[in-house]
């Protein structure tokens, strides 16, 4: 039995690795020669797009919160802070599970019958996850939001697939995909909430000091 579960935990692992490397390849491919190239070449102008629609969109409107948060993470008041970041962080995971959404959606509309199912499905994973993934490199290995914000894309992936493989109603889907993006913003809470405690804490007793030191030199 130990045996079977290793064999296939490395069975999917493998799948996992392939359609993460060669699934958009494939999948392009294939929806080329059904003669579906504009879906390949929205995928490619839509990989380009997200970043600078996540810089434009998402960061440059949160920095007010994120400065406030770290003006009283500094100040040692780690619930303030965590309060004034939360909307970044739900706004973040809500743009992550949208895009999942859209790119599905978008791509679902190409699969004129049912030997085109797989290649969009392909493709919808691959432009889904790789900028994402491609941002996140920039990012330590420790970041709380970035970690679960991909969790929160692999599993909006998953939701979309089995959408467009039960032709579910996207209203079920859109429901589901929000339900995961504040999962994870509620976990990216909880995760990181006793760390910011910990920063905090640290910025008080070095506050503390810093004053006392200044008062002795007086």
């Amino acid at each position: 039995m130990r045996f079977l579960a290793s064999a296939i935990a490395i069975l999917l692992f493998v799948m996992f690795v392939l359609v993460n490397v060669l699934g958009g390849l494939v999948g392009s491919v294939w929806l080329i020669v059904a003669g579906h190239w504009e879906a390949v070449v929205l995928g490619m102008a839509a990989i380009w797009i997200l970043p600078h629609a996540f810089t434009w969109l998402l960061f440059v409107p949160s920095l007010p919160f994120m400065f406030g948060a770290e003006f009283f993470l500094k100040r040692g008041h780690s619930m303030i802070a965590m309060i004034v970041g939360f909307p970044v962080t739900v706004a973040m995971q809500l743009f992550i599970g949208s895009w999942v959404f859209m790119v599905f959606r978008v791509y679902a509309a190409n699969i004129t019958d049912e030997g085109l199912v797989l290649p969009v499905l392909l493709c919808s994973y691959t432009v889904s996850i790789w900028p994402l993934a491609t941002m996140a490199k920039h990012e330590s290995d420790d970041a709380v939001a970035t970690n679960l914000g991909l969790w929160n894309a692999f599993l909006s992936c998953l939701v979309m697939t089995i959408s467009v493989l039960t032709d579910t109603l996207p209203l079920y889907a859109s429901i589901a995909v929000c339900a995961i993006t504040l999962t994870a913003s509620l976990l990216v809470l909880v995760i990181a909430g006793p760390q910011l405690r910990a920063i905090g804490r640290q910025k008080q007793l070095d506050r503390m000091i810093a004053r006392w030191a200044k008062e002795e030199s007086g």
